[in-house]
């Protein structure tokens, strides 16, 4: 008899033992990053500057025709999603003739945390080209989504739209 219950408090220790272990990774799981956080607006401006140098590299490659360079910074989802390939790119960027400069300048952003130190920014800015005659400066607005990684220090971006941005930016009024 004796015996026995002993076993049977080994038995409920061992489970009550089991039924921690399974509290904690399920706490450890839910967690770890894996869900999306709600938008909010970019003030800091750090990170406002480095999202835009992103879109301003992409810019870059852009108006100098670097397909190769493109395709390294496009978002794969993106690539994917449009089956981008060298040939057909241009039939999916914006067209900045190699004429004058280009530069983005960013108006408005809104970060998007989707853990693991992976954030996505959805940008509303203006692209300026800069022409000789100073009074013809033409600015269009534009959008852009931009993924930024911040444990291997790597960026993807792409095109956006209007109503995209205006989702995210009325999603963070909600909050």
């Amino acid at each position: 008899m004796n015996g026995v219950y002993i076993s049977k408090k080994i038995l409920i220790a061992f489970g009550v033992i089991v039924a921690a272990l399974l509290f904690i990774l399920l706490q450890i799981i839910e967690n770890s990053g894996t869900s999306i956080s709600r938008p909010t607006i970019v003030t800091d401006a750090s990170r406002f500057f480095t999202v835009s140098g992103c879109v301003n590299k992409y810019i870059t490659y852009l108006q100098s025709e670097s397909t190769e360079e493109l395709l390294t910074i496009l978002t794969p989802q993106y690539v994917e999603d449009n089956s981008i390939t060298e040939q057909n790119i241009y039939t999916f960027l914006d067209q900045l003739p190699t004429i004058n400069n280009y530069t983005f300048s960013a108006r408005e952003m809104y970060e998007i945390d989707l853990g693991d130190d992976i954030y996505r920014y959805e940008i509303y800015g203006w692209i300026t080209e800069d022409s000789f005659n100073s009074m013809n400066t033409n600015k269009r607005d534009t959008y852009y989504s931009v993924t930024l990684n911040e444990q291997t220090l790597t960026f993807s971006i792409n095109p956006s739209t209007s109503e995209i941005f205006e989702e995210v930016k009325n999603e963070q009024a909600t909050n």
